[in-house]
């Protein structure tokens, strides 16, 4: 009982970062089960003593995009594929996840490769916020353990797509001034979109209200010919002027605006990174994270796939209006 509540101590001490050795007075073969933050977290040890070696080291890789505005690399699942090398293929490798302000997090465990590489695939679904990743080596054939080692810089989850959160019509310019806001990540700030996607602008289609969605004879002659974001930060929201045909007045009548937002491949004779798309292959709109467009969260009108964007508009002597509710409501239907 006294040698479990000393496991338990050093456990303790040891998802607080403080671990400089592992001298667990488990039994042999003893699993120890620490409650942290609400979670259980299995510890096996397979030795009566582990004790810290200089020598056994681990290394951590970074995944998923970096975001210079926030100083860490963002990836867009909640069970991240963590990755690096340990000094000794025989080690066993355990890959910890600490949130903002909350306990360790045991997210997985592996053996390296023959080439002393690792990776780990978490088991526990993390929830969008900023953490620390860290990995630790430990070789049950000399009871030693290395340091707990850090990832280089923080790691966001972030699993919620952008949103246009507004709508502006100059037609006397021949432009459309979107805003963008991203979501989730770090405090629900996102990490901002990639602008790569919101100056593509084969993502934008302007269509009068009669077109159909692809193709044919009576396709409109109006096109995006550019989309420049105004300012160019990445964090919070972001303005993109989207100009068509190169900024000709647009006569009176009704429109359709519609921001693709990406699929997924879904044709093999397609090289990557083509994506399937209604009606172009398109890149499509995404965050810094690759999470894509979340269009239908703030459309007006029915749009040719639901999570892109499509709202109506309309010209009347030069000034530009948003679509009736009415108009729009009998587009849906």
């Amino acid at each position: 009982m006294n040698a479990g509540k000393a496991s338990r101590r050093r456990v303790r001490r040891m998802f607080a970062g403080r671990l400089e050795t592992l001298e667990t007075r488990a039994l042999l073969n003893a699993t120890v089960a620490a409650d942290l933050g609400g979670a259980p977290i299995q510890v096996s040890r397979q030795s009566a003593q582990v004790s810290s070696s200089d020598t056994l080291t681990v290394a951590v890789d970074s995944p998923g995009r970096y975001i210079p505005a926030a100083g860490a690399y963002a990836v867009d699942d909640a069970k991240p594929f963590i990755s690096g090398v340990a000094s000794s293929p025989t080690a066993r490798v355990f890959v910890y996840a600490t949130p903002r302000r909350g306990a360790p997090i045991l997210i997985g465990q592996t053996t390296p490769d023959s080439a002393s590489s690792w990776g780990v695939t978490s088991n526990v679904p993390l929830a969008d916020g900023l953490y620390t990743i860290q990995a630790q080596a430990v070789d049950d054939s000399t009871h030693t353990a290395g340091a707990l080692t850090p990832m280089a810089t923080k790691l966001i989850v972030d699993t919620v797509g952008p949103r246009v959160v507004g709508v502006q019509f100059v037609p006397r310019l021949g432009q459309i001034v979107v805003t963008y806001r991203d979501f989730g990540g770090d405090r629900n700030a996102g990490t901002g979109l990639d602008l790569s996607t919101v100056t593509y602008p084969l993502s934008y289609a302007f269509l009068p209200l009669t077109a159909p969605w692809t193709g044919g004879s009576s396709q409109p002659p109006w096109e995006a010919t550019s989309a420049i974001p105004s300012p160019t930060w990445r964090d919070g929201p972001l303005r993109v002027v989207v100009t068509i045909n190169d900024g000709a007045p647009i006569p009176t009548g009704s429109y359709r605006l519609i921001i693709r937002s990406p699929l997924i491949p879904v044709t093999p004779s397609l090289p990557y990174p083509y994506f399937v798309h209604i009606p172009y292959f398109v890149l499509g709109v995404t965050d810094g994270s690759g999470n894509p467009l979340n269009g239908g969260a703030t459309s007006t009108i029915a749009a040719p796939d639901s999570n892109d964007f499509a709202t109506g508009l309309t010209v009347l002597h030069g000034r530009g209006f948003p679509a009736s509710r009415s108009w729009a409501g009998s587009m849906r239907s």
